[in-house]
């Protein structure tokens, strides 16, 4: 009967444990997947400008008062406008694009691909709108921008292609991101998302990646390190533990040392050492491993 109580007990604590280490796992992934900011991009909607035709096109960004807006239209003498006037809009009044500042306006620059947007020259909130060269948007080109969503500026761009044949204008898609996020011309995703979603719920390994490949301009790699190791090591000191509890029911050793020594030995001593141990030895390879090489030295001449 006294084996029974023990085992019995034993089943529960077993039992508690493992929903312990069911609750920290998805507690680690939601977190993970909670604290990624993004990147939102429209898709390709090729909204078209006809040189003919006024039309005033807004796009959505983050809020309903959030939008850049593309306009065209004819000037007094009824003739086409063959430029084409660009403008951003925020919660908190004009938004900045990517451009420079004249005496009568402001002209919008023609950015190329892969380019950091919150790196441009940004003109002055105060003109209400600015104008997109036509030969310089001959090629499909990046106009950048930023607003105030709240929790702080957000940078994106949209793309314009000007077709010098038939005069049209054509904003072929467009994105944004999120507060704390980088964003270039031309990109659609977030790079902490990355290709490999195999990584997608560990933000210790997104950031390990992150920083071995800035080449020494992102720092914190013990924390990444500290993160991405939490909970695998976590898991495996759980098995450790599981297994010398099961040990100890399997070879009765409760019956042959008592009930007191046997939790000492089997409960506490051996699987504490050998997760200490283990947990030295996984750490220690594993920081060696994502040590950055060395340069290398110049040759002697």
């Amino acid at each position: 009967m006294k084996r029974l109580r023990q085992s019995k007990s034993s089943l529960v604590s077993n039992s508690r444990w493992l929903a312990y280490a069911v609750a920290g796992a998805a507690g680690a992934f939601s977190a993970a997947n909670s604290a990624e900011a993004e990147i939102h991009y429209s898709g390709v909607i090729n909204v078209l400008f006809s040189p003919d035709v006024s039309k005033i096109k807004k796009l959505p960004l983050d809020q309903v008062a959030d939008y850049l807006v593309f306009k065209r239209g004819h000037d007094g003498g009824g003739r086409p406008h063959v430029g084409m006037f660009f403008r951003i809009k925020d919660v908190y009044g004009p938004g900045q694009f990517i451009g420079t500042e004249f005496s009568t306006g402001a002209s919008v620059y023609a950015l190329r691909p892969g380019r950091y947007v919150s790196a441009g020259h940004f003109t002055f909130p105060a003109y209400t709108y600015g104008s997109l060269n036509d030969p310089h948007f001959a090629s499909p080109s990046f106009v950048g921008f930023n607003f105030r969503g709240g929790s702080g500026f957000q940078y994106g761009w949209a793309r314009v292609y000007f077709n010098k044949d038939t005069l049209d204008f054509t904003v072929i898609d467009y994105a944004w991101a999120d507060p704390g996020e980088s964003i270039k011309t031309g990109q659609t995703s977030s790079s902490r998302q990355g290709s490999n979603r195999a990584t997608e719920g560990s933000l210790g390994l997104l950031a390990l990646g992150n920083i071995q490949r800035s080449n020494g301009a992102q720092y914190g790699l013990s924390l990444a390190l500290f993160d991405a190791l939490l909970f695998p090591l976590g898991l495996i000191d759980f098995i450790v533990f599981w297994l010398c509890w099961q040990l100890a029911t399997t070879i009765n050793a409760p019956d042959m040392m008592g009930t007191g020594t046997s939790n000492l030995i089997f409960h506490q001593a051996i699987p504490t050492v050998v997760c200490v141990l283990g947990d030295y030895f996984l750490v220690t390879r594993a920081w060696a491993a994502v040590q950055p090489a060395p340069p290398a030295a110049p040759p002697h001449r």
